[in-house]
């Protein structure tokens, strides 16, 4: 009987040692972490910064001569995925903009017709005239309804493998307001891409259905302003 009794207590000391030796690894793992594991804290913002009505646009500006030219990212993105581009366009003007919700700048979901009106605003308060639009993606989509709206405002479009769905834009503003959440619950990196592509004949179905409108191709070659026949550009 006694011999059971010891042999019990020496497993529950064993036990006890056991649970010590994790509690006090937990504990030196917990610090660790906290001490040298934590996050890298949030870049400083570069570039300029301009108030649009309710939203805060942060955009990157290089100075130059002749035509302007205004760069969209997609989505998502930021103004820096344009740093490779704007680097072969030394002594042109260029801004990348981040759109709102992105980037530094403010908002979450923007609708699609405020995002055409913010960049308007954004140009007008940046004296920028008849610049040509460069849009990747989604930012595609949105210099597609820049010219379509403001057609005597552009002189030129530059689409890189844009999303454009026409005057049917109502998936692509449900895309837009699934990546601001997802941007609005984490750091989003420069060239951060979490949404998978649709199957290839779930594309073709979409196109079948939705065809895209004479009037957007027009927007593609905006009307030229009065007098443009005799601009020396």
């Amino acid at each position: 009987m006694a011999g059971t009794l010891r042999a019990m207590r020496g497993r529950v000391s064993v036990r006890r040692l056991l649970l010590l030796f994790l509690g006090a690894l937990a504990l030196v793992v917990f610090v660790l972490n906290w001490t040298y594991g934590r996050l890298p804290a949030e870049p400083a913002p570069t570039g300029s910064f301009a108030h649009v009505g309710d939203l805060r646009i942060r955009y990157l500006e290089h100075r130059g001569a002749g035509v302007p030219v205004v760069l969209i990212h997609g989505q998502p993105g930021t103004a820096e995925d344009w740093e490779d581009v704007t680097s072969l366009l030394t002594g042109h003007r260029t801004i990348a903009i981040d759109r709102p919700g992105y980037g530094f700048s403010s908002g979450g979901y923007v609708p699609f017709d405020r995002q055409l009106e913010a960049i308007h605003e954004l140009l007008e308060k940046l004296h920028v005239r008849r610049p040509i639009l460069v849009g990747h993606s989604y930012g595609g989509t949105i210099s597609l309804g820049f010219a379509e709206r403001y057609p005597r405002q552009v002189r030129g479009l530059v689409l890189v493998d844009a999303a454009a769905g026409g005057q049917q834009v109502e998936s692509l503003a449900e895309v837009q307001a699934r990546g601001s959440i997802s941007a609005a619950s984490g750091h989003q990196t420069d060239r951060q891409r979490d949404l998978r592509p649709a199957p290839r004949d779930a594309l073709g179905e979409q196109r079948r259905q939705r065809s895209v409108p004479s009037r957007a191709g027009r927007a593609s070659t905006p009307r030229p302003c009065p007098g443009d026949q005799h601009d020396p550009r």
